[in-house]
């Protein structure tokens, strides 16, 4: 009998609903209460970053905190008919190719599974892994094809600001974009 306590209703039927079902109803919506109520301490609770967009993580594998993501496209069409495109600043991210990344992209502040969307810094200071490959370089670009880290170079969209300056993989702090005197030329503009 425990199978049919949960069992549908026909039309014409008289409604009869067992105590199991009843109970199992009050369970699903207390649970679902709950659940809101996390959600909705935990949006409180998150910081509004300044400087974040939003990012669909359209790289084929989930991504870490930190790591480093191209810009590809926005998330919303610009000519949607409910006006997505102009209310939210979203975008498409993939693994970086520093022919159509350079100076196009973002640094993931929380980790984001393939497909979902999260958020991350475009504008403003964060740290990353950059591969520094020349004690002369004072700033950071996309490495081809890696999305683990930055490269290091003469110029670039991303001005080191603090790190380790030990050759190779390193924690660094950089600002984005770069600024001021040096930062390379702007990037290409796509046109689609």
């Amino acid at each position: 009998m425990a199978g049919d306590t949960l069992r549908k209703v026909a039309p014409g039927e008289t409604l009869r609903i067992p105590a199991g079902a009843y109970n199992a109803f009050i369970d699903a919506a207390q649970d679902f209460q709950r659940r809101q109520r996390e959600q909705s301490s935990q949006a409180k609770d998150a910081p509004q970053i300044p400087g974040t967009v939003y990012i669909r993580n359209d790289s084929g594998a989930d991504r870490a905190r930190y790591e480093v993501l191209g810009v590809s496209g926005p998330l919303f069409p610009i000519g949607s008919l409910d006006g997505s495109f102009r209310d939210v600043t979203a975008l498409t991210g993939v693994v970086p190719t520093e022919a159509g990344h350079k100076g196009r992209f973002v640094v993931l502040v929380e980790p984001i599974r393939a497909g979902q969307v999260g958020r991350a810094l475009a504008v403003g200071v964060c740290p990353v892994m950059v591969n520094w490959t020349d004690p002369a370089h004072k700033y950071a670009d996309v490495a081809d094809g890696n999305a683990g880290c930055l490269l290091s170079s003469e110029s670039g969209s991303a001005a080191i600001l603090w790190g380790d300056f030990m050759p190779g993989l390193a924690w660094m702090l950089v600002r984005l974009p770069a600024g001021g005197g040096g930062g390379g030329e702007p990037p290409e503009i796509v046109y689609q």
